[in-house]
């Protein structure tokens, strides 16, 4: 029997517009947070790795896991994270890390948060409509 190459990631539409959300959330999420949130926790140590021009690597860390359609592209439910906090530090101290970002990210939402973390009905979205509207909020704060 042939054994044929099985394709890590769907090369679907729907799955392009997601890796477009992803990055907008991302875009979003390193000019409102202004970098790794946790910079601002002495204990959470030093944030890394470089790019080859001196940047520190930044990714989206969805508070809500991203299987859940209703959150994967609000920002409001994200924050900007550097790769070594993300891939290390926030596994080895889950704990600490909740609380440091309920503290980052205040009351408000907070509250949204744990409302949509208790929600776990499926829901239909329009990806093609969140991406606008995610192009739409990136315009509004000078992109």
């Amino acid at each position: 029997m042939k054994r044929t190459y099985l394709a890590r990631k769907s090369k679907s539409e729907k799955a392009k517009i997601k890796d477009r959300i992803q990055a907008l959330c991302r875009a979003i999420a390193i000019k409102r947070d202004k970098g790794c949130f946790l910079r601002h926790y002495a204990d959470a140590g030093g944030c890394g790795p470089r790019r080859k021009d001196g940047e520190i690597v930044l990714q989206y860390d969805h508070l809500n896991s991203r299987i859940h359609s209703v959150s994967f592209g609000d920002t409001r439910l994200g924050v900007c994270i550097c790769a070594r906090h993300h891939g290390y530090w926030k596994p080895q101290y889950p704990a600490k890390y909740e609380t440091y970002v309920r503290d980052f990210i205040g009351e408000k939402r907070t509250e949204l948060l744990d409302k949509v973390r208790a929600d776990n009905k499926p829901y239909k979205m329009d990806w093609k409509v969140l991406e606008l509207s995610l192009i739409d909020e990136l315009k509004k704060m000078g992109e």
